[in-house]
């Protein structure tokens, strides 16, 4: 058995915490809401996880960033550049997957890398992207989607209130 809580933050993606009690492990994961139309930039999507049901700093997570499209936009080169409040952030080498379905293709370019630079990350006022040729930003939503990723871990249990 297995419980699923998503977070109602004001925010683009729902938040997906997941325990697994086979595993004694707890799954925390962005789940980009899907619109309508084309997406025109790639979404982005955090994963990590934690021992047990009680939060706690992982080693990693994997930050990943997904796109939806007519065709391979990324299959050959799949580069992942960042700043973070226009400084330059060392990244990991990116790692590509993607899928065909009818008529579209699914893309992630995704990289492992240490929780404390996306705690980092997570408190800019700007990070900037370029995979491949593509750049672009994160909005003021996955701005907050990271925040809120990166505060997951770090929820404290909620002291008991005796009357």
């Amino acid at each position: 058995m297995s419980v699923v809580i998503f977070y109602p933050y004001n925010a683009f993606a729902e938040i997906e915490i997941k325990y697994d009690r086979f595993k004694n492990k707890t799954v925390v994961k962005t789940n980009p809401k899907k619109t309508a139309g084309t997406v025109r930039q790639p979404e982005l999507v955090l994963i990590g996880f934690y021992d047990g049901q009680t939060p706690s700093r992982p080693p990693d997570c994997m930050i990943a960033f997904s796109l939806r499209s007519s065709s391979w936009a990324y299959l050959r080169c799949h580069s992942l550049n960042c700043l973070a409040d226009g400084k330059p952030v060392e990244l990991p080498p990116s790692k590509h997957d993607g899928i065909v379905g009818r008529g579209y293709v699914i893309e992630q370019v995704f990289i492992m890398i240490p929780f404390s630079i996306v705690e980092q990350l997570s408190k800019c006022e700007k990070l900037e992207f370029k995979l491949c040729n593509t750049e672009f930003f994160l909005s003021i939503y996955e701005m907050q989607d990271l925040k809120t990723f990166v505060e997951a871990f770090l929820e404290k249990k909620q002291k008991e209130v005796t009357p």
